[in-house]
């Protein structure tokens, strides 16, 4: 799980800069709720 966590950030910080800034934030809470839940 922490793997995937991994991956997401990679997604969330990579070359995407065009992203929504709404879904980065909602993405970056998801993945925060996931570090935790796996802890």
């Amino acid at each position: 799980m922490k793997t995937l966590t991994d991956e997401e950030l990679r997604l969330i910080n990579g070359g995407k800069k065009k992203t929504n800034p709404a879904i980065t934030w909602s993405a970056k809470i998801l993945t925060k709720i996931a570090i935790v839940a796996y802890s």
